[in-house]
């Protein structure tokens, strides 16, 4: 019943703004209201992050604890990835390794401006993505290719903070962007990630029909180092570790389990992932 009114809500929300002409859409999307965790009605009353616009990592007892890398592997195929950070403790460049089991390897390199503000993301091909910020959040990510703007995605927040929508768009044959679709986003109180519901946009019946959703019921009260979730790069959308995941994509849901190894500061040294499918194995490492 929940997740059928969570959905309810979104569908009001999404059809107020899609019964005009999807074309070149600009006005934003008013976000849904946020949920209540329900793990902590009995309990104090839980806060939202200081700062949502943070590396991976946290503040632990007065000393900072940096992801340096993960590495997940599972049956014949492994993933890594490996971050760095610059003299402000802005995270520079990652680099990844996939091998499934034909090997991959690319990297990402992070720009910012004087303010410390993320202007720009780089990958190991050259393909630029540039964020524009208005009152101190990031409003656009525009997707350059040769110079010029393919694709680009709006972004909306939340009453507390939190980022609501995305809305996604790309560069039609006749010159101009359509609406490609809008994800939405709903938190816990405490501003982790409950659920994430795409919607794509049919532009023969000018509505938008569940594409998918991702939601994650459970978290553990435990420091994340690196979120699941990531739409914006450094704003946190996970700041604790869940321990579940369902993945609905049309008529098939998955369902997935985490189990952790935790160091005596509550981050973690290991993942264990669990669904019908199989396992896979998450080892962490920091500075």
């Amino acid at each position: 019943m929940r997740i059928e009114t969570l959905k309810t809500l979104v569908l009001i929300t999404i059809t107020a703004v899609t019964l005009a002409s999807c074309d070149d859409l600009i006005g934003p999307i008013e976000p849904t209201p946020v949920p209540q965790n329900e793990e902590n009605q009995e309990g104090e009353p839980t806060k939202n992050p200081d700062d949502p616009f943070e590396n991976p990592g946290d503040q632990n007892g007065g000393s900072t604890t940096v992801a340096m890398s993960y590495k997940t592997v599972s049956g014949n195929w492994t993933t890594t990835r490996t971050y760095q950070y610059n003299s402000n403790g802005k995270l520079s460049r990652v680099t990844w390794r996939s091998e499934t089991p034909f090997v991959q390897t690319g990297s990402y390199t992070y720009d910012y401006n004087q303010d410390g503000k993320l202007t720009s993301v780089t990958n190991n091909h050259g393909d630029v993505e540039e964020y524009i910020w208005e009152n101190d959040r990031v409003v656009r990510k525009n997707i350059l290719l040769n110079g010029a703007v393919s694709e680009y995605q709006t972004y909306t927040y939340n009453e507390q903070g939190f980022l609501a929508n995305v809305a996604d768009y790309y560069l039609k044959y006749e010159g101009h962007y359509g609406l490609r679709g809008i994800n939405e986003l709903l938190y816990f109180t405490d501003g982790n990630l409950y659920t994430s519901m795409y919607y794509s946009y049919n532009v023969y019946t000018n509505s938008f029909e569940l594409n998918s959703s991702k939601t994650y019921d459970n978290y553990i009260d435990a420091p994340n180092p690196i979120p699941m979730v990531e739409v914006i790069p450094g704003v946190i959308m996970q700041n604790k570790l869940p321990l579940s995941h369902t993945v609905t994509i049309g008529k098939q849901t998955i369902n997935y389990w985490f189990t952790y190894d935790l160091r005596s500061d509550g981050y973690p040294l290991t993942r264990t992932s669990s669904s019908e499918y199989g396992n896979e194995l998450t080892t962490y490492q920091y500075y």
